[in-house]
């Protein structure tokens, strides 16, 4: 009898235990699901009174050895007289991240006129300061007042890259952090499509690991140039015979270098050099370019790829495409909505890629490497 007594209570230790993780999930979930309706009432300035609210979802990802932040997903539903609201946040380790504020139906009702589009971006962002004790925005609220309606513009003032976008389909007010000629994705963004609304704060998620470009350009693509002497990628064409290149012309008057940054640990930024290698004919695969990746501080290869018709072949351990213009491509991050969430993706998987890149290539392409008989420096 006491053997079974023992039994039955350490099966009741072990379910309160499996029990924990779901009542840890929910006191965690209470300050951010209230912290969402109150950033849609203090800051987006929306009449909660006149909607019936309904929590649609909450989800929570604890930290473990690939993802070391905590992540919390809030979307409520809000149905009013005149219109529907579907409102999704984000946090992480508390802080809010992004916020979307969709019109499923109508449009929205506000507690007070909202005015022209500079205003309501200002009237957001003072409240956003007011709410969030984040005396650092007035920095972005001063950039407002060199905006011009319909007239798109981009400006550096200070660390701060300042762009205004506006057209027929959305209006978007993007900041991004610079640094040493580097644009970091430490971004905080305001669009509206419609009577949606987009609101990304990024600038505490990310560290910047370092900032120092110690490899200049020309250094870049002279270490490109040395690394690919010895490189080679075998293409995997269905049930055909795989075909090795290890003989492939660079046309180097083509060949161009930018300056960006990539996370080496979670959330923690440093610069890069991007060499794009054009190479002189269409090679097996449709493969008309090498990519090289390259710390700016260290000139360490990290990356080197083929890239063909479409993008780069697929490779478990490769990070996605870079962009094609750092400057240009960078500022287009958030310059439609769409783009801001694929932001947001990016930050959801930017510490899975960086784990993927220690396991075996894709049997789709082999990338191979031999080691020059002198060590690469810059």
């Amino acid at each position: 009898m006491k053997k079974r007594f023992r039994k039955f209570v350490l099966f009741l230790i072990v379910a309160v235990m499996l029990m924990l993780p779901k009542a840890c999930a929910f006191s965690i979930g209470v300050d951010v699901k209230d912290k969402t309706l109150s950033f849609l009432r203090d800051v987006l300035d929306l009449d909660l009174s006149k909607y019936m609210i309904k929590l649609s979802d909450y989800f929570v990802e604890y930290p473990d050895e690939v993802i070391k932040n905590l992540r919390e997903d809030v979307t409520y539903s809000l149905e009013g007289a005149n219109s529907q609201i579907r409102a999704s946040c984000l946090f992480i380790n508390k802080s809010m991240i992004y916020c979307r504020m969709y019109a499923e139906q109508g449009a929205p009702t506000y507690v007070r006129a909202q005015g022209n589009i500079i205003n309501r971006v200002r009237n957001i962002l003072e409240r956003y300061r007011d709410w969030s004790g984040d005396g650092s925005l007035n920095e972005m609220l001063e950039m407002l007042t060199l905006v011009e309606p319909r007239k798109n513009m981009t400006v550096v003032v200070g660390t701060w890259r300042f762009t205004f976008k506006t057209t027929p389909e959305f209006t978007d007010f993007s900041w991004l952090y610079v640094l040493n000629g580097v644009t970091y994705p430490n971004c905080l963004g305001v669009s509206f499509v419609g009577n949606n609304v987009y609101f990304l704060d990024e600038r505490k998620l990310y560290t910047i690991g370092s900032a120092d470009v110690k490899t200049s350009k020309d250094d870049a693509v002279a270490i490109a140039l040395k690394y690919v002497e010895n490189y080679s990628f075998e293409i995997f064409m269905g049930d055909q015979p795989s075909i090795v290149v290890d003989d492939f012309g660079v046309v180097k008057e083509k060949i161009t270098a930018e300056l960006l940054s990539w996370p080496r640990e979670e959330y923690t930024l440093y610069p890069y050099w991007k060499v794009d290698l054009p190479l002189d004919k269409l090679y097996p695969g449709n493969i008309y370019e090498i990519c090289v990746n390259i710390w700016a501080d260290t000139g360490e290869v990290f990356r080197c790829v083929p890239l063909g018709f479409g993008g780069s072949l697929p490779t478990q351990d490769s990070q996605p495409e870079q962009t094609t213009n750092s400057q240009e491509n960078t500022l287009e991050w958030t310059s439609t909505p769409v783009v801001v969430f694929l932001i947001v993706f990016a930050i959801a998987t930017s510490a899975l890629i960086i784990h993927k890149w220690k396991k075996p290539l894709s049997h789709h392409l082999k990338q191979r490497h031999n080691p020059p008989s002198q060590p690469v420096s810059d």
